[in-house]
């Protein structure tokens, strides 16, 4: 029987400024404690985690990579 961690789950509450628990609904997670929306991370850990993410994104329209136009740039095409 599988054990459902939904009990140890957190989110943050900016109202609570902090990770609380909460109840989700199918458009949004609600505090338990303030009833306030909750999401998944904070601010803070939110620029961490788009900080940790490498290379910044290329603007090169390499392959697999849509150009401008919105076409699918075709290489060793000649025509």
């Amino acid at each position: 029987m599988t054990v459902s961690l939904f009990d140890e789950e957190v989110r943050f509450c900016p109202s609570c400024d902090g990770y609380v628990r909460y109840l989700r609904s199918p458009t949004d997670c609600y505090c338990v404690e303030c009833g306030g929306v909750a999401a998944l991370l904070s601010p803070t850990d939110l620029k961490k985690v788009r900080g940790t993410s490498g290379k910044s994104k290329s603007t090169s329209d390499g392959p697999g990579r849509w150009n401008d136009a919105g076409d699918m740039p075709v290489r060793g095409f000649s025509g």
